[in-house]
């Protein structure tokens, strides 16, 4: 596989997130966040949307955020899919990913305070 750095960037993936005008500046842990953000935002979801999956504490709320995020991520699970990975590997449970998610959320959160 040709999956690098803390998403697992393939190498086809990464060309096309430079050529529009991501990792300009290396590859380090800030420009690859982007280069998540940019994958994300390129699938619809929009902050608005994202903010109110978290604040809601519910799982239900993200799944429609994890189905669109599934093509992009193997280890994230599609509902489409049965909650398993969309190209068929083993993906995390969606309450567990969840439960993640809102954990990060409320750090940020609190450390933004």
């Amino acid at each position: 596989s040709t999956a690098a750095g803390r998403y697992g960037f393939l190498y086809k993936t990464y060309t096309a997130l430079k050529k529009k005008g991501q990792f300009q500046t290396g590859f380090t842990p800030k420009d690859q966040d982007e280069g998540a953000i940019a994958l994300i935002k390129q699938k619809g979801i929009t902050e608005d949307q994202l903010k109110t999956a978290l604040e809601s504490k519910d799982k239900n709320k993200l799944i429609p955020i994890f189905d669109k995020i599934a093509p992009i991520w193997a280890s994230i699970p599609s509902s489409a899919k049965g909650g398993e990975s969309y190209y068929g590997q083993r993906a995390k449970k969606a309450e567990e990913i969840s439960k993640f998610f809102f954990s990060c959320y409320d750090k940020l959160k609190k450390s933004s305070s």
